[in-house]
């Protein structure tokens, strides 16, 4: 599909191709995340998700400057350099393909679903709040990430110290995540879910009034840390739950779930800032978050350990 890309120059042409793009991408995804629960330990789910989301964070960090260096010398390189790495991907996987979980005989489809339906529906207790919290993390991280260059530049900010600020939000994201897991695997998940969805609050709540560059420059590199934070707890918490059991269903529930919260971050954010401006809408995130943290830390203080 992105070889496909730069062949296309229709809208509808173009529309058919990102659509089996985004197709092919939530697949491999759900495999991502069936893979590495099914290879992570129990004890150090946490500091592994941690060392995996270095990497993936370095690269998201990382490419839009290789992106734009790539595009000055041919507009296409990216995507031919892009096709060629997924290639590679794609052999090294099956050569190193011992780590997967394998299975002689096959399973029958429909009652491997049954039965993992059912176990869903079973731990229902642990399953809901994570969904909640997954929903919750995405939408109101996007509610701020989505908008952020839109917000700055109506604060009269130049371009490049609105580059400054989207590339440092992304910072703690590259360099924390190692340390962030080991702090998930060695404290109450409860209370990190609270004190890190409260400081949240606060965050959008200062991010309301004040509008200099060095006020905000501070308040994205907290949000960045936080969102370092939720990541790696949502695949800890769902990690203890995956053991030893079935593990594609719920991956693909999971994906859904973030889905659904990357949906409704923009899109209410975007209402919101359209009624109410931008210090309204940051209040009314700033005061959810806060009346969500103590329901979160009770839903899940008899669940996670």
């Amino acid at each position: 599909t992105l070889f496909a890309m730069t062949l296309i120059s229709t809208f509808w042409s173009l529309f058919i191709i990102y659509f089996i793009y985004s197709v092919s991408a939530a697949i491999f995804w759900v495999a991502v995340w069936s893979y590495l629960f099914s290879n992570m330990s129990k004890k150090t789910a946490g500091e592994e998700f941690g060392f995996f989301s270095t990497f993936y964070d370095l690269a998201y960090t990382l490419s839009p400057f290789l992106t734009g260096f790539l595009s000055a010398i041919l507009f296409f390189l990216p995507f031919y350099i892009s096709c060629f790495l997924l290639s590679l991907a794609i052999l090294v996987t099956l050569f190193f393909d011992g780590g997967a979980e394998k299975s002689k005989v096959q399973k029958p489809l429909i009652p491997l679903i049954k039965k993992e339906v059912k176990m869903i529906i079973k731990n229902s207790n642990f399953v809901i709040p994570l969904l909640l919290f997954i929903i919750f993390s995405y939408a109101s991280l996007n509610v701020v990430y989505s908008f952020l260059p839109i917000i700055l530049e109506s604060y009269n900010f130049s371009y490049v110290l609105i580059g400054v600020i989207v590339a440092i939000s992304w910072l703690p994201s590259s360099l924390l995540e190692i340390p962030v897991g080991y702090i998930i695997d060695s404290f109450k998940k409860q209370w990190l879910i609270f004190l890190s969805v409260a400081v949240f609050s606060l965050s959008v709540l200062l991010m309301a009034f004040f509008k200099d560059f060095y006020s905000i420059f501070f308040i994205m590199i907290i949000i960045g840390f936080l969102n370092v934070i939720f990541m790696n707890i949502i695949h800890s918490i769902a990690s203890i739950f995956l053991f030893d059991k079935e593990k594609g269903i719920f991956s693909g529930i999971m994906t859904f779930t973030k889905d659904i919260g990357n949906v409704l971050g923009p899109f209410l954010g975007g209402l919101s800032l359209k009624i109410f401006g931008i210090q309204i809408t940051f209040l009314l995130l700033s005061v959810i978050s806060l009346m969500l943290a103590l329901p979160f830390f009770w839903l899940f203080s008899n669940n996670v350990d």
